[in-house]
């Protein structure tokens, strides 16, 4: 079971396993958009490219936080997914289970 999420042809997951990094978002007032994607988890929310573009930051900003390199990688998945979105201005359509 995981937090999939979809921009044109590019396909996402969070697994629960790598719901950890939302941790980093709680602690922390500069990752608004993040913050919003944890508050609405549950109720498959719909992306911007412009919302993706500041996801993009957000997340170069945790990656600098992690020690660990599997943490990492997990970000980097991230990364390049909501990267495509906004250069591609496709929005990002999510489903939980």
């Amino acid at each position: 079971m995981a937090f999939d999420m979809y921009s044109g042809t590019k396909k996402e997951s969070i697994a629960h396993y790598e719901e950890f990094i939302f941790s980093y978002v709680n602690q922390a007032d500069e990752f608004s958009e993040l913050k919003r994607i944890c508050e609405s988890y549950y109720r498959d929310p719909k992306l911007t490219p412009a919302q993706s573009n500041k996801i993009v930051h957000e997340l170069i900003h945790i990656k600098t936080l992690l020690q660990n390199n599997h943490e990492q990688k997990i970000v980097d998945r991230l990364l390049l997914f909501f990267s495509y979105s906004y250069l591609h201005n496709e929005s990002v359509l999510c489903e939980s289970d």
